[in-house]
């Protein structure tokens, strides 16, 4: 099986925002974690995730 994603990282400009954004759209749940928020998925697959918010540029990048 190739190379599976293990993890991944949302970058934004407002954590509280991206997660509300994708907790309504994949029904994800989030819990703050310093600097980022940790997603809890759901799925059976346990792969790790983040929303992060570095606080300068680059605002919006995605990670796997």
């Amino acid at each position: 099986m190739g190379k599976p994603v293990v993890r991944f990282e949302i970058g934004c400009r407002d954590k509280t925002k991206t997660a509300e954004f994708y907790g309504s759209l994949f029904d994800w749940t989030t819990q703050e974690m310093g600097p980022a928020s940790i997603i809890a998925t759901g799925a059976e697959s346990g792969i790790q995730g983040h929303i992060s918010s570095l606080g300068h540029e680059p605002h919006n990048d995605t990670i796997f």
